[in-house]
């Protein structure tokens, strides 16, 4: 089976069946392969996981046969697709039993919401099983209305049996099964915000080492001077947002400051550029190519000082792949001495 699944015939026949061109063998199987449920085993509604961890392709498609014989129905172990677990009271639901042999196949997306209810055995039958196995199929692209961030299986724990509603009256076995609803969201809650608190400190974590870049970050001074702290940065291709600040050290007497700096062309508006050392001051409109601004000292200057290049404005360059907001490329900043 897994020889003839990857021949380029058996590609092609499920692109026939889904309309999804192109569609690739996982040689490592990643999530599929054999899979197989006992007594009181299932599913949660879910979407799968949409990029493989290694090729990075996109998921596209699930096919999977049942293998299991003499299979009651009654037992669950279907395969129900949903139009939207979230939605409590109009959940659409539509049922796959898992036949012996029947395949199904349906396409992996954000929507493509499916879920396995308990298996709930006889206890004679116990030593019986839901037995499957499965292929995820892939391609290389996929639509851009759905793309959608790497993620793993998304997961919504299940509504209440449909039959308890008003009018019902509620038997020990309804009692249970809305405990056990409770307590599987709280659970599952419960292992949420753990995950969220270890995200949090990841993050708090990621912020103090992006702190600490910034301090340290590079500004390309020129002269008799050293960086003290680098409060708002240039970006590495020395880019400017709309602001850059940082103190340094003058080591010997200065007598002006100079930003030699580069409006890109592309860039049809001017803007507004200030460039600020203490309380001294000057500025000039920048349009496209290279400009200069010279902050004059009324007297020389030596020691720290707080230095700081302002933009009125910055955009994204038009027809441009980069997502940045941008101003001007500091080329370097001089002290005159």
């Amino acid at each position: 089976m897994d020889g003839y699944i990857q021949t380029k015939a058996f590609l092609q026949l499920m692109s026939k069946i889904t309309g999804i061109p192109n569609l690739q063998y996982d040689p490592w199987y990643f999530g599929a392969g054999t899979h197989e449920n006992f007594h009181s085993a299932g599913l949660d509604p879910h979407f799968d996981f949409n990029i493989h961890p290694r090729t990075s392709q996109h998921r596209r498609m699930n096919a999977i046969i049942y293998l299991n014989k003499d299979w009651d129905p009654a037992w669950g172990g279907s395969n129900q697709f949903h139009s939207n677990p979230y939605d409590v009271r109009d959940d659409d639901v539509t049922r796959v039993e898992a036949l012996f042999n029947r395949c199904a196949i349906f396409e992996t997306n954000e929507r493509s919401w499916h879920s396995v209810p308990v298996v709930n055995l006889p206890p004679d039958r116990r030593h019986l099983s839901r037995k499957s196995f499965t292929i995820y199929l892939y391609t290389d692209t996929r639509p851009d209305e759905e793309h959608a961030p790497d993620h793993a299986t998304v997961y919504v724990q299940r509504n209440l049996p449909p039959h308890i509603r008003a009018g019902h009256t509620l038997t020990e076995e309804d009692e249970q099964a809305i405990f056990s609803n409770i307590e599987r969201r709280n659970a599952y809650l419960k292992a949420l915000y753990k995950r969220e608190y270890s995200f949090s400190d990841h993050i708090a974590r990621q912020k103090a080492y992006i702190d600490e870049l910034r301090r340290s970050s590079y500004v390309p001074l020129v002269g008799y001077a050293k960086i003290g702290e680098v409060r708002s940065p240039l970006f590495p291709d020395r880019f400017m947002e709309t602001k850059l600040a940082f103190s340094m050290e003058a080591l010997r007497p200065a007598m002006a400051l100079r930003l030699i700096a580069y409006r890109p062309e592309v860039f049809e508006e001017t803007v507004d550029i200030s460039v600020a050392v203490g309380s001294q001051m000057a500025t000039a409109t920048a349009t496209g190519g290279m400009f200069e601004i010279t902050v004059d000292f009324l007297a020389p200057l030596t020691g720290m000082m707080e230095v700081s290049v302002t933009a009125s404005r910055a955009q994204r360059p038009p027809a441009s792949t980069d997502i940045r907001d941008l101003s001007i490329i500091v080329d370097r900043i001089e002290l005159v001495h």
